[in-house]
């Protein structure tokens, strides 16, 4: 009772900024005394909050370390070890503590602060948090039913058991540990030793799929995911796997694709909704833009030309802002539309990164002329746009290099010869000085 009585005071030291002397009384405690686990859980919590704010970060992690031996579910001890990593610049180990603060206690508005912060580090969707991809995992298989007139008890059991145990082992990143068990869980099933219907067994196959990306089996994890695919379509896990599968090779438009169905599949799956914001910053879009959310009955190419047109207007007014929103709906349109319409696309691409180019988004702007000269290699405008790019940066070399290119691949492009000039004098060069001719 002497010493809790202690440990109330010294808090009011460290809240009335005496931390040295806080510290000093902390280390006087005889902490081989203390027999109740929770007390000597919060002592540790304590001194490492109090090593932290003189910025020790050694002598803190320790202490922190320390109060998670004690309870591995302590969000205040994950949450002090986060900060200490992101101090240190370790901002994914960061990420990972701040997550598992969170994970542990859901409105720790603190954890929440940091993971945001941690994430715009990371160039990372403020929101992402990678451990809602276990709850949303843990829902499914909790949500799994048996036939019990089918199966015994026994074999029940047996699959209940290797089923929690390898999410169990998933969730503290025991990946081997946790494919052994759910290859056992799934042996059951498949040699009909227990039934369960196509919904359930896609559910198995998802976690097997999400165990498969942390072993870095990427090939196996997407056959697995497809195969829930193929039991459940409207599985919305199965979906985000394959987006995560997709984002990792760099096949950022498929990935967008697979977790806008996910979202399509259930709106409320934030993996899905992190995946797709992540893949849309890699594109050049809003976080929640969704080629998914457009009226059917408008994808034709008559609405697609009526709405471009419409951009374009604005787009000569100097209405930048509402061009690009015109822009991304007939985007939508053409993505939308069943026909393959690669030059179209690349077109507009083109158009979308000249608004931003406009709009001062030069990041955004790059990924369109980018994304067009990846659809069509010997775009002119492609070229031409990401020249005046740079050259909007004064990157005078690499804006003539692309100038260059404009014009060989059109003679014709008045805006690349003019560029191709302006630059020249920026480099004290001919004015019709061209590498390529």
């Amino acid at each position: 009772m002497i010493e809790k009585e202690k440990l109330l005071n010294i808090l009011e030291k460290i809240n009335n900024g005496e931390i040295e002397k806080a510290l000093e009384q902390l280390n006087e405690i005889d902490e081989n005394s203390i027999c109740e686990k929770e007390f000597l859980k919060n002592l540790k919590l304590i001194k490492g909050a109090a090593y932290l704010q003189l910025n020790f970060l050694e002598e803190a992690q320790i202490e922190f370390e320390k109060a998670l031996e004690l309870d591995p579910k302590s969000s205040s001890a994950c949450l002090g070890l986060g900060d200490i990593f992101y101090r240190s610049g370790l901002f994914k180990e960061a990420k990972t503590m701040f997550e598992y603060a969170i994970y542990f206690e859901p409105d720790n508005k603190s954890a929440q602060v940091a993971l945001r912060k941690t994430n715009q580090k990371l160039s990372l969707p403020e929101n992402d948090n990678s451990l809602i991809t276990l709850q949303i995992q843990n829902e499914e298989i909790n949500n799994i039913s048996y036939d019990e007139n089918v199966n015994t008890k026994s074999v029940l059991k047996k699959f209940e058991n290797n089923l929690s145990e390898a999410y169990r082992l998933y969730q503290e990143k025991k990946y081997f540990q946790a494919y052994e068990k759910i290859i056992e869980a799934q042996k059951l099933f498949d040699e009909k030793e227990i039934s369960l219907n196509k919904e359930d067994k896609a559910s198995v196959y998802n976690l097997k799929g999400f165990i498969l990306i942390g072993l870095q089996n990427i090939e196996a994890a997407r056959s697995s995911f497809e195969t829930a695919l193929h039991l459940n379509p409207n599985s919305s896990q199965a979906c985000a796997g394959l987006g995560e599968i997709f984002l990792s090779q760099n096949n950022i438009m498929q990935a967008k694709i697979m977790f806008e169905w996910a979202i399509e599949n259930n709106p409320e799956n934030e993996v899905a909704k992190n995946g797709l914001a992540k893949a849309n910053k890699k594109l050049g879009y809003d976080d929640s833009h969704n080629t998914l959310n457009i009226d059917k009955q408008k994808l034709n190419m008559d609405s697609f030309y009526e709405i471009i047109g419409e951009a374009y207007k604005d787009f000569i007014n100097n209405n930048f802002e509402k061009a690009l929103e015109k822009a991304l709906i007939a985007e939508k349109i053409l993505l939308n539309i069943e026909e393959e319409q690669t030059l179209e696309i690349s077109s507009l691409k083109n158009f979308i990164g000249f608004i931003y180019l406009n709009l001062k988004q030069f990041e955004k702007s790059q990924i369109q002329f980018e994304s067009a000269l990846n659809l069509n290699p010997s775009s002119s405008q492609a070229c031409a746009g990401l020249a005046e790019l740079f050259y909007l940066l004064e990157d005078y070399p690499k804006a003539k290099i692309m100038f260059e290119y404009a014009v060989k691949n059109n003679p014709l492009n008045k805006f690349a010869k003019q560029g191709l000039l302006k630059t020249n004098k920026k480099l004290n060069l001919n004015p019709e000085h061209n590498s390529l001719q």
